[in-house]
């Protein structure tokens, strides 16, 4: 049976005249057999090769006829599920025809060949189905390696994409070109949504119809209520593992490809919700198609209810020269230049390095002020040293007091009665004031009569 696959194929392309009642059978056998060969397993490159044959391809490219820039597009080939060495592919509108390039191995006794030495001219809208093979080169008379290729062409009036990603999301339901309307939610840290889509034609026209964003609980926020429950906030429900991007196949494949993704990015604030429609214009200019998508994205927490843009985090404080707005829920530079600590955006509290805080709460350009930052930690450092000073310079000071506090006590219990503290007190030697010190008897005379008057007899 997969011998004859090929040659169905081939009866396919050579008999187009046939009526199509004449047509039925062999529909209906051809069904049955993909039908039946629908669990065969994944096919691999072992598939191209024919058991007994020396040859193969080993490569096999589509590509339109070069432009007037000189430039050969190339055409994107798909594997027909359980069919071996079968392929498909789609030509886009503006392509008026294909040829067929392939690499046949071993590449000194094997050759490749094709029924159509030009290149095959397909209708929009239309297909055509050719035969390619590996011949080999020692043995002509052998069996050649027949690949059959289903190429078809597209009608100009698509106006599906083959595929949306919005990045880091959810989105509601997956993917499915022929779905029209889509839920995604967002995380709190993502500030924007990130649309990447591929063209189902390059031909197309896309662009992006944003309404403007408003809070959650108004406007879609109460569609978006009414669909998965009241509240403020909204997350994606519990469980949700399927995204916007769900499969590799949807991944481009590596070197030249017939179509690109592109990228477009759509800002939401925290708390708010918007509407976005990707708009589609169909190759040949008459049809227009529409994907909308609701977007929203969720508050920050309450211990971390601010959003920082630069640091891409839910924050309880903010940055240097940004303040917490609660209106917005999200961190707002100070709208003073060189401020630093700012109350609601308005008067600064603290200036940057570099400027000085005036007495209206403006920073002004200079070399820095009690009120920068830098001035504020020298004058902190300052302060500090000054303290210490200071307070060693009073416990020296008491000291000296407490010293001098007791040598006067000492002196002056020690001394209460005279004597010796006579010397101490000064009145020893003073010549102004004979009665501060005299003898009982203050000259010889006085003493010796005296004593002669005691009995010792005149002198």
């Amino acid at each position: 049976r997969r011998a004859m696959r090929p040659y169905t194929h081939l009866l396919l392309a050579n008999h187009v005249s046939v009526s199509t009642w004449s047509l039925c059978p062999l529909l209906l056998v051809f069904g049955w057999w993909r039908t039946v060969e629908a669990a065969d397993p994944a096919l691999t490159p072992g598939d191209n090769v024919v058991a007994g044959s020396p040859c193969s391809l080993a490569a096999l490219f589509l590509r339109a006829p070069a432009g007037t820039d000189g430039n050969a597009e190339p055409i994107d080939i798909e594997v027909l599920p359980s069919f071996p060495r079968s392929y498909k592919a789609a030509m886009d509108y503006a392509m008026a025809a294909f040829d067929v390039e392939a690499v046949a191995v071993p590449r000194n006794d094997c050759s490749f060949r094709q029924t159509s030495n030009s290149a095959i001219l397909v209708e929009p809208g239309g297909f055509r189905i050719e035969q390619v093979f590996a011949d080999s080169a020692k043995d002509p008379s052998g069996v050649a390696v027949s690949y059959s290729l289903n190429v078809s062409r597209l009608t100009g009036n698509e106006t599906t994409l083959n595929w949306v990603h919005i990045e880091g999301s959810f989105l509601l339901p997956d993917w499915d070109s022929r779905s029209s309307v889509y839920t995604v939610y967002l995380t709190a840290e993502q500030d924007y949504a990130k649309f990447t889509y591929q063209r189902g034609d390059n031909g197309q026209s896309v662009w992006v119809d944003a309404a403007q964003e408003g809070p959650m609980h108004a406007g879609m926020g109460r569609r978006l209520a009414s669909e998965h429950g009241e509240g403020r906030r909204h997350a994606a429900p519990r469980g949700l593992q399927s995204a916007a991007f769900p499969s590799a196949e949807y991944l481009p494949p590596v070197g030249e490809v017939q179509r690109t993704p592109t990228t477009v990015i759509v800002p939401v604030d925290v708390g708010n919700e918007r509407l976005v429609d990707l708009v589609v214009k169909s190759a040949n200019g008459k049809k227009f198609g529409k994907y909308r998508f609701f977007v929203s994205r969720p508050y920050c927490p309450e211990d971390t209810r601010f959003f920082d843009p630069k640091a891409k985090v839910c924050t309880e404080t903010c940055d240097e020269g940004y303040f917490g707005n609660t209106a917005t829920g999200r961190c707002s530079r100070c709208l003073n230049r060189g401020c630093s600590i700012c109350d609601k955006g308005l008067g600064c509290q603290m200036c940057l390095q570099g400027f000085e805080l005036q007495s209206d709460g403006f920073c002004k350009s200079g070399t820095g002020s009690p009120g920068s930052l830098e001035s504020m930690e020298k004058a902190e450092v300052h302060a500090a040293v000054n303290y210490g000073r200071s307070h060693v310079g009073l416990v020296l000071a008491m000291m000296s007091a407490g010293s001098i506090g007791l040598c006067l006590f000492l002196v002056v219990h020690c001394c209460g009665g005279g004597g010796a503290c006579d010397l101490l007190s000064g009145k020893l030697g003073d010549e102004d004031d004979d009665d501060d010190f005299r003898t009982p008897y203050s000259t010889a005379r006085e003493y010796y009569g005296t004593s002669h008057r005691e009995g010792l007899g005149p002198y």
